[in-house]
């Protein structure tokens, strides 16, 4: 129902709405009417059945006093021309019932008795009164009256119900007249509007307009739909010129766009990169570059797929993945990759591709080939150079703090070493500390024995090659060497007894043996054997043939072989090249195996590596016999007596255990000695003392104010044929920049002892000029 009301026209809901609107205020208006006019009814037949049972009471006053029940009954009999009346009861003071009244004869039960006036009820349209008889101001008894109302009710309510239906009746009429009017003046605009606005859709044609019939709602509602006709009218025709000139701009384009195809197709073929087509993964078309490129011919390559460019099929599905995956979201990827060139070698290319319709792979795929072989190539040389600057910045670093802490330390042990050779001069053989002065003199010896080791290794120390012995050159460093390499790795050694001498610096040897210790244990990660084997070789010229690196001659062998896990040509190829390494980021220099071949070199001898992969490897060091014997081989002991003298010597040295240690040293040998604090002070020292009795200056290189170097130099212009030593625990780079490894100036190494000390400057003395 509500489905069918709402598709009906408007004139007729506007008539259904205003009859339903009447009728209900109508109906209401007649039902509150009616209902007013029942109260009042009721009300007023209260008021009289109440007033007749005044009267009533009144006359049973007697009856009820003198007990004259006949006298009751005939009082209540004259009720009877009240035809509203159905019964009286009368009680008497206790509530027995007195004297009744039934109206026709019938005798109905009587009402029970309720107190005077305070109940009048209607039930079944009977209204109940009771009222109470007084005599004197008491209560004798109580009346109850019984009126029947329905009769007269019911005639109202007919003559209501006749009077609604004709107002009813007559205000339908004047709501339909009235929704007629509304309708001509409501719905009938509209209806007319809506006709207007058909034919407008229908035909397109925005020239009508609707008559607007009054200035009211619908008026202007007529009036804005013609307004809206009027601007899109106006804006359809822009629209249509926007058209024509759209049309004439698209001919215009699609003429561009051949001109700018036959562009593309030229930088398409011309481009100097690799592009092709690709649709289903198979080459549709590609460039003269590309070709040229990859070693293929164009026309070999149109209509296949693009795995001939990959080494194997996991490569091409890898890479295809890597495109396709991502193309379907982003429509554009690239990926870093290598392909195959026509000889069997192998290209570093970028490929860029890109989706020729966005969001459709099965269109095709255009790809951009960017050989970046030389490119990645330049890369790797780059990367190569910042490691071996960053290396060689580290090794810098190392030496400078290897140099700083070897200067201090080396003072500390020149006095540590001084102090007890003067202990072990003034203990008796037998006392029982001399053991524990000989122990810390040897600990002093040790300590600085690893400061040389240090220097070397951050090549930072004077060179001072000596006649060695390989075989206590690899006893001495057992200890270290089998802490160095771990438990799981097995050190052996095998060398041959009458070994002969060489000629070399002793802690640049000890880092060489290092060195290769060190390579070795990393070669065998898993544990294995460790072999070190001298001996004596005799070569001559068919040896080594071909080879001039080695001469004919007696040499000594230090071999170092391992267990690990060996190395092939490619690598041995680069082995001793600087900063080359096998192991990983962080875990190798690159710059052990060079020092070695550098330190072998200079010593006059020649490195070899025999390995192959998993058998191993073999280092095989030849340096060249000489015939002096080892340094410390037939001389003198301890207790020897040091040389002495009777010169003077002006001692300069600026920390002040090492000053009185020199000196009292060279005082026990007999000299004259003149000491002074740093450079400036041993000169004003020097000037005022006769200088033609000063016969040799020992100053220490670096000092505050005035260095070893520059007071030397001041001396000798002073006395041109005054002796000079210096002496320091600064490295090579130091003393090099002082001015003191020059030509002429004799030098001794801290740390030193006092027979070093008293037997160079002996030495000094005894130089001819």
């Amino acid at each position: 129902m509500i489905v069918s009301f709402q598709h009906l026209p408007i004139k007729r809901k506007l008539m259904a709405v205003m009859m339903l609107a009447s009728s209900t205020a109508l109906l209401l208006a007649c039902l509150g009417f009616v209902t007013f006019q029942m109260i009042g009814f009721i009300r007023s037949e209260k008021q009289n059945l109440a007033t007749l049972g005044d009267v009533i009471a009144a006359n049973s006053t007697a009856a009820l006093s003198f007990h004259d029940q006949a006298s009751a009954v005939e009082t209540l009999h004259g009720l009877g021309a009240e035809p509203r009346i159905l019964r009286a009861c009368l009680y008497g003071r206790d509530g027995s019932l007195f004297a009744t009244y039934y109206r026709g004869g019938i005798q109905p039960s009587c009402p029970a008795m309720v107190p005077s006036g305070s109940a009048q009820l209607i039930e079944h349209g009977r209204l109940t009164v009771s009222r109470d008889v007084v005599l004197d101001g008491e209560r004798i008894g109580t009346l109850c009256l019984q009126a029947d109302l329905a009769p007269e009710v019911m005639a109202y309510l007919r003559r209501a119900a006749i009077i609604l239906v004709s107002v009813m009746g007559a205000s339908l009429l004047a709501t339909l007249g009235l929704s007629r009017k509304l309708q001509r003046f409501i719905s009938d605009p509209i209806l007319r509007l809506a006709t207007v606005a058909r034919i407008v859709t229908d035909k397109k044609d925005y020239s009508v307009r609707a008559e607007q019939e009054s200035h009211d709602e619908t008026g202007l509602l007529t009036a804005v739909f013609n307004e809206m006709l009027g601007q899109i009218q106006q804006r359809d025709g822009a629209l249509r010129l926007a058209n024509e000139e759209l049309e004439k701009r698209v001919l215009e384009r699609a003429e561009e766009l051949r001109a700018s195809e036959a562009t593309i197709r030229s930088v398409f073929l011309a481009a100097p990169v690799g592009i092709c087509i690709l649709k289903d993964r198979v080459i549709q078309s590609a460039n003269e570059y590309w070709s040229e490129t990859f070693g293929h011919p164009k026309e070999s390559i149109i209509g296949r797929s693009p795995r001939l460019f990959y080494e194997s099929d996991e490569e091409f599905e890898r890479a295809g993945h890597e495109l396709y995956d991502h193309l379907k979201d982003r429509g554009v990827q690239w990926i870093e990759t290598r392909l195959r060139h026509g000889d069997g070698s192998f290209r570093n290319v970028v490929i860029n591709a890109a989706l020729l319709r966005r969001g459709d792979p099965s269109a095709g795929v255009v790809v951009v080939i960017h050989d970046i072989t030389e490119v990645k190539r330049a890369e790797e040389a780059l990367h190569l150079s910042e490691q071996q600057l960053r290396q060689s910045q580290k090794m810098e670093a190392m030496g400078r703090l290897a140099g700083g802490v070897a200067h201090d330390f080396n003072n500390l042990l020149t006095v540590m070493a001084g102090y007890c050779g003067i202990l072990l001069d003034e203990t008796d053989p037998a006392h029982p500390n001399r053991r524990c002065i000989e122990e810390i003199q040897q600990a002093a010896e040790r300590a600085a024995a690893l400061t040389r080791q240090l220097l070397a290794f951050s090549r930072k120390q004077v060179l001072q090659p000596k006649v060695l012995d390989l075989n206590e050159v690899v006893s001495g460093l057992d200890k270290m060497l089998r802490r160095l390499i771990g438990e799981d790795i097995e050190l052996r050694t095998d060398l041959q007894p009458d070994l002969d001498h060489v000629k070399a610096d002793p802690g640049q040897i000890e880092q060489v043996v290092m060195n290769l210790a060190v390579n070795a244990r990393d070669a065998m990660p898993r544990g294995g054997k460790l072999t070190i084997q001298t001996s004596n070789l005799l070569l001559d010229s068919s040896t080594f043939e071909g080879d001039r690196e080695l001469v004919a001659g007696c040499y000594v062998m230090l071999a170092v072989t391992d267990t690990g896990i060996g190395m092939g040509d490619d690598v041995k190829a680069h082995l001793f090249e600087p900063f080359f390494t096998t192991k990983g980021v962080g875990k190798g220099t690159g710059l052990g195996l060079a020092t070695c071949y550098g330190i072998i070199k200079q010593s006059g001898g020649d490195i070899r590596v025999y390995s192959e992969p998993g058998h191993g490897t073999t280092f095989k060091i030849y340096l060249p016999r000489v015939s002096e014997k080892a340094a410390g081989a037939g001389g003198a002991s301890r207790t020897a007596a040091l040389p002495r003298g009777t010169e003077t010597i002006l001692v300069v040295e600026d920390e002040p255990g090492v000053r009185r240690l020199t000196c009292a040293t060279l005082r026990t040998c007999g000299y004259n000695v003149i000491e002074s604090c740093d450079g400036a002070d041993g000169l004003r020292v020097a000037r005022e003392h006769d200088l033609q009795k000063i016969d040799l200056a020992v100053s220490d290189v670096i000092m505050p104010n005035m260095s070893g170097k520059e007071l030397a130099d001041q001396l000798r212009v002073l006395r041109p044929d005054m002796k000079i030593l210096l002496t320091s625990g600064y490295t090579d780079d130091a003393l090099a920049h002082h001015g003191v490894l020059e030509a002429g100036l004799a030098f001794l190494e801290k740390p030193f002892s006092r027979a070093s000390l008293a037997q160079k400057v002996r030495d000094v003395l005894d130089e001819r000029q």
